[in-house]
C-alpha cells in the first residue's frame, strides 16, 4: 500500500513539472576562509600523531595520515552519486542527477538544496581517516613550549575516553548551545528530492524509477553538530562529566591523568599551559544503510543514546542506528571548524594535578 501511495504521489508531481531544467540555487557557505587557519594547523597536528613511533601501538599505522583537505561540496555530491548511493534509478533518471550542475559550482552532481544549506558550512573540510582520526583529535592536546610556541600535538591514548571513545556521546544536542541537524533519505525521498531537475527526463523513465527504487532497501544520512573535546569536558565537569557519581569524578580523574601521562616524557615545569580545543564542528555521513524513513530532524537531547553509534576506538567500524527501522555503517566524518563560539581551554599541570587531588577528595567521601 505504502508502495502504491508513493507511485501515485510521484505520477502526479511527474504531471505537474515542466519540462524544462530547474536552475539550481547557488549556495554559498555559511564560513568561508575564517576556517582556514585551523584546518591547517589541525592537519598538521594529525600527521604529528601519526608519524610519533611512541603512539605506534595505539590503533595508529605510523605515517598514515589520519586527515586530508577536502572539498565538502564534492564529497556531498559523491555521497548522493547513483554508484555510491545505489538507488536503481532509470538510466535516463540516473543521467540527470550525475550531469547536473548547481549555480556557482564547478562539480556536477545533485545534492538536495535543504540539506546542503544547513550542512554547507564551508567547502574547505577535513576528512578524518581510518576512523581513529576523530579519537585522536577529540583526545588530543597541546602545550606551549618554553620558546612560547606550540608543542607537537600530543594523544592521550591512556583515557578512558579514548579507550572507549564514541563521537555522538560528545556532540551537543541542546539546539538552543549549538545548531544541529540530521538529514535521512531512503530511495524514495532521494527520487522525490531530485524530481525537480530529473523531470524532463521524461514520465516513462521517472515512472520507471519510481517503480524500482520502492523496493530498495538502501538509506543515507548526513548529520551535523559540535562536538566537545572529553579532555575538557573532564576538567570542566560538562557534558557527560556532569554530576558528581563515583564513576563520574573516577572517570575524570582518569582522563586527568592520562593528560598527565601524554606530557610525562617532555619534562616540562608545572607551569607549563596546556591548551585544548573546547569543540569542533563535524558533519558525519554515510550512504550505508537501510531505511524507511525520510526529512530532516534535530538530535534532541536524547540523540546519543538513540543513535546508537559504536566505539571507534582503533580500527572498529563506525556504525549507528537512527531508530529501530535504521541501520547505518561505514561513516565519514568531516571536521570544518573548532572553538565554536569559545576560547580554547588553557590550563597548567599545576592545575590539572589540583584538579585531580581536589576530585580525590570528593571520591573519598563518597559511600562504597
Amino acid at each position: 500500500m505504502k508502495n502504491l501511495a508513493f507511485i501515485s504521489t510521484l505520477s502526479l508531481l511527474i504531471l505537474s513539472c515542466s519540462e524544462q531544467n530547474l536552475v539550481g540555487e547557488k549556495i554559498d557557505p555559511k564560513i568561508e576562509k575564517s576556517n582556514a587557519a585551523f584546518l591547517n594547523q589541525t592537519l598538521i597536528f594529525l600527521d604529528q600523531v601519526s608519524e610519533d613511533p611512541s603512539n605506534k601501538n595505539q590503533g595508529l599505522t605510523l605515517g598514515n595520515p589520519l586527515g586530508d583537505t577536502v572539498s565538502l561540496y564534492s564529497e556531498l555530491v559523491k555521497l548522493f552519486h547513483p554508484d555510491n548511493f545505489k538507488c536503481k534509478c532509470d538510466g535516463a533518471v540516473r543521467k540527470k542527477i550525475i550531469e547536473y550542475k548547481r549555480e556557482g559550482q564547478n562539480v556536477a552532481g545533485f545534492v538536495p538544496d535543504v540539506l546542503l544549506k544547513d550542512a554547507f558550512y564551508s567547502d574547505k573540510a577535513i576528512l578524518l581517516k581510518n576512523n581513529v582520526g576523530g579519537n585522536v583529535l577529540a583526545n588530543g592536546f597541546y602545550y606551549i613550549t618554553s620558546d612560547g610556541v606550540p608543542s607537537k600535538f600530543l594523544f592521550a591514548s591512556e583515557s578512558p575516553t579514548s579507550k572507549a571513545f564514541n563521537m555522538v556521546d560528545y556532540i551537543e544536542t541542546r539546539p538552543d548551545i549549538y545548531s544541529n541537524f540530521i538529514y535521512t533519505y531512503d530511495c524514495s525521498g532521494f527520487l522525490s528530492a531530485a524530481l525537480s531537475i530529473a523531470a524532463n527526463a521524461g514520465k516513462n523513465s521517472l515512472k520507471s524509477s519510481a517503480n524500482a527504487v520502492v523496493d530498495v532497501k538502501s538509506s543515507l544520512t548526513v548529520l551535523g553538530g559540535v562536538m566537545y573535546s572529553p579532555l575538557y569536558q573532564a576538567y570542566a565537569g560538562t557534558g557527560k562529566f556532569s554530576g558528581d557519581s563515583a564513576i563520574v569524578i573516577n572517570t575524570r580523574i582518569g582522563v586527568l591523568n592520562a593528560i598527565l601521562t601524554a606530557v610525562a616524557f617532555s619534562n616540562i615545569p608545572d607551569q607549563t599551559k596546556i591548551h585544548i580545543n573546547t569543540n569542533y564542528r563535524v558533519i558525519l555521513s554515510s550512504n550505508a544503510g537501510n531505511s524507511s524513513f525520510n526529512g530532516k530532524g534535530e538530535l534532541g537531547i536524547n540523540a546519543g543514546a538513540n543513535f546508537g553509534v559504536a566505539s571507534i576506538n582503533g580500527q572498529a567500524e563506525l556504525k549507528a542506528s537512527l531508530d529501530r527501522k535504521t541501520n547505518f555503517s561505514a561513516y565519514n566524518t568531516y571536521v570544518v571548524d573548532g572553538n565554536v563560539n569559545a576560547e580554547p581551554l588553557e590550563v597548567t599541570v599545576t592545575e590539572i594535578k589540583s584538579k585531580i587531588t581536589s576530585l580525590e577528595a570528593i571520591l573519598k567521601k563518597i559511600p562504597s
